[in-house]
């Protein structure tokens, strides 16, 4: 499961350190005996989300039984065609692909945060105005926390 936020910086390359918490989190849900071996990134909305793979597969079976339908293929195009296979180095550092850079505004300093299936990657601008919209949305609204 992932949860927490973690404040990074992604250098020119496109390195990225992953937490040490979500590398836990990718090896207990790895295929591999030795742990995550690597991810899935992809795009999102103002951000890169990042799967283990086996949840990744996980989506992709289920989009395969959806109706193929022009939304459905956008979706797809977007979502699967931006995908792209990662892999996690011994130093626990991953390569965010340029297009993935570009899509999500990573430049720097980038903030991890777990969203329970997965992690996203924002850039640190971008995740403070998010994070400041979904504070005001909460705060304004005693019944904007949905059934747990």
């Amino acid at each position: 499961m992932f949860r927490g936020q973690f404040e990074h910086t992604i250098d020119s390359k496109g390195r990225l350190s992953v937490p040490a918490r979500f590398r836990e989190a990718l090896a207990q849900k790895s295929a591999v005996p030795s742990g995550a071996d690597s991810v899935i990134i992809t795009r999102f909305t103002k951000c890169a989300r990042a799967f283990a793979v086996p949840d990744f597969e996980e989506i992709e079976r289920k989009l395969r039984s959806q109706p193929q339908n022009e939304k459905t293929r956008g979706f797809l195009r977007f979502y699967v065609g931006g995908a792209h296979e990662c892999e996690v180095d011994p130093q626990g550092r991953i390569v965010v692909p340029p297009s993935l850079r570009t899509h999500a505004g990573l430049e720097k300093d980038v903030v991890l945060v777990g969203t329970v299936d997965c992690f996203e990657i924002w850039s640190s601008a971008s995740w403070k105005a998010e994070d400041d919209r979904n504070g005001a949305a909460v705060a304004g609204d005693p019944d904007f926390i949905p059934d747990i």
